[in-house]
Formats: structure tokens, C-alpha cells, sequence
């Protein structure tokens, strides 16, 4: 159980990603959420899971100026709900990731009506971008440690691991008589290494296509890090 989300910071380019913040140096709590999880070991290295939440994000704000009796958005709930299944492999020298999550949002409309008259107030923190109805998000990744084959650097517990990743999202998905934005519709497509030359350390490369519909440009990047594990020791 948890405080519940805040829709006046939803919008279309992450979708309920804003809502669990807040303005101010308090989080409201008119709303309150609820998250599960399950997790099953089918096997060592073999999980798979399922979570979801369930909670009202209507008039979880301060201040809330449009609950009581009488007004005429007192009704809106604006209940999100969330579905996740989610499974990881790491066994036979192979890490594989792969996710789907599907949400949704109710009361769109007047949530959205209520976000554009309120953006328009003086110093209001609320966004009148717009509220997609649904949202999805699908991804696959897989890596292969190549040293496993290698048997001197197996034993001083060196890792090379080429992988890939595939994913597909959309943070807008409308009511069939709204507007749409396709930019919210993405492919995205990753392939890089990463090298541990010693277990607490990690040096990432990939090459990645972020993959829009016309008429926006594809977003081709090529990334470089290093991961630190030190915390854990």
C-alpha cells in the first residue's frame, strides 16, 4: 500500500512516469495505490514474475480544489492500473531479460480538461501536456559471454558479453476519437559488449536506433560507460 499517484503530472511523453513526484516538500496522500508481486524459480538462473498496481489518481494534489459535493468534477477518479510479466535467465554463459507492460487510465477526458485549465493558473506546476488512455512497453535483450570458451580467462573470471536488445513502446496511446502523436511510438534497437575485467567492474559500448514513424527522424546513438560495483562489496 502506497500513496497514490498524482494525474496532474501525467503526460504523453511518459505517461504516468511524473505522478509519483510532487511540487512541493510533501506528497500528498488523498489517494492511495496498491502494488503486488510474485516471483517463480522454475529452475537455478530461471525466473519469471508478474506485478501490478491499482490505484485512483484523481485528486491526490493540494491543494484539492475540485472534490466536495456539488462540483462538477468531484466524480473523476482517473483509477490507473498496471499489468507486468517479466522473466531473466542467467545460466549456460547466457544473460536474457525480456518484459510487457500494459497500462491504463480512466477518465481521460475530464482528466486532460482539468490538466489544460489548471496549467493556465498562475505558478501552477501542473502540465496540460495530454493523458494517453493506455500505454505499452515490450523488450527483449540477450548476451552471450564469449570468454566463457576461453579457459584462462574463465578462471581469472574475466566476461565478455555481446548482446542485443529489442523494444518496442508507445507512452500515448488515445482514446479511438483523440488526437494522436506518433512520436510516442518508438522501435528501438541496441547491440554493444559489455567487458568485466575484474567482477566489480563493468565497460559498456553499444550502438543503438531509436526507429520513429514519418515524418520524425530516427535517433541513431553510439554510447560508452563504465560501472562501478564497489557498494556491494
Amino acid at each position: 500500500m502506497v500513496a497514490g499517484l498524482n494525474a496532474m503530472l501525467f503526460n504523453r511523453d511518459k505517461w504516468i512516469h511524473h505522478g509519483a513526484g510532487s511540487p512541493f516538500e510533501f506528497k500528498p496522500a488523498n489517494q492511495y495505490g496498491f502494488a503486488a508481486r510474485a516471483d517463480y524459480f522454475i529452475l537455478p538462473g530461471l525466473r519469471m514474475g508478474i506485478s501490478g498496481y491499482y490505484g485512483n489518481s484523481a485528486h491526490n494534489t493540494y491543494p484539492n480544489d475540485l472534490k466536495g459535493d456539488g462540483k462538477p468534477y468531484d466524480d473523476v477518479k482517473g483509477t490507473v492500473a498496471i499489468g507486468s510479466v517479466d522473466l531473466t535467465l542467467n545460466r549456460w554463459n547466457w544473460i536474457v531479460r525480456g518484459q510487457a507492460d500494459y497500462g491504463y487510465v480512466g477518465n481521460t477526458d475530464k482528466l486532460n480538461t482539468i490538466k489544460d485549465a489548471k496549467a493556465h493558473a498562475s505558478n501552477s506546476p501542473v502540465k496540460s501536456a495530454m493523458i494517453g488512455k493506455n500505454a505499452v512497453s515490450v523488450g527483449i535483450e540477450a548476451g552471450y559471454d564469449i570468454f566463457s570458451q576461453i579457459m584462462q580467462l574463465r578462471r581469472d573470471e574475466q566476461k565478455l558479453y555481446v548482446f542485443g536488445r529489442y523494444e518496442y513502446y508507445d507512452s500515448y496511446i488515445p482514446a479511438s476519437n483523440k488526437e494522436m502523436f506518433d512520436y510516442t511510438n518508438v522501435h528501438r534497437m541496441a547491440f554493444g559488449v559489455n567487458y568485466y575485467p575484474i567482477p566489480q567492474i563493468a565497460i559498456k559500448a553499444d550502438y543503438s536506433l531509436r526507429k520513429l514513424k514519418t515524418p520524425y527522424n530516427n535517433e541513431p546513438s553510439l554510447n560508452i560507460g563504465v560501472a562501478y560495483e564497489g557498494f556491494f562489496l
